[in-house]
C-alpha cells in the first residue's frame, strides 16, 4: 500500500502524529511499481483496503504504530543515540 501524507504534528518530540490519505494515484502507482500491472481491478482492490487515518510515533525511543495497526519498538534513524536513562 502506498499513501500520501497530508499533515505532520509535532514532529520530532515523544508524540508526532502523521495523517495520510490514501487517494486513488496512491493505488495506481502501488499497482504499477509492486504488482506490475494497472488493471482496474488491483486498483480497485486496493481502494478498497481501509486503515487508520494516521500513524504515531515517539521519536525519542523509535516506537511507533503502522498504518496496519502494529506497534514496532526500538527502531531508530541510523547514527542515533538512544536516550540516556
Amino acid at each position: 500500500m502506498q499513501v500520501t501524507v497530508k499533515r505532520r504534528e509535532n514532529v520530532d518530540p515523544e508524540h508526532a502524529v502523521i495523517h495520510v490519505a490514501h487517494l486513488r494515484s496512491d493505488a495506481e502507482a502501488y499497482c504499477r511499481d509492486y504488482e506490475h500491472t494497472s488493471s482496474r481491478a488491483c486498483i480497485d482492490r486496493e481502494m478498497g483496503q481501509s486503515f487508520p487515518a494516521q500513524i504515531e510515533a515517539n521519536c525519542k525511543t523509535g516506537s511507533f504504530t503502522t498504518l496496519s495497526g502494529k506497534k514496532q519498538d526500538g527502531l531508530r534513524r541510523a547514527g542515533r543515540r538512544s536516550p540516556k536513562t
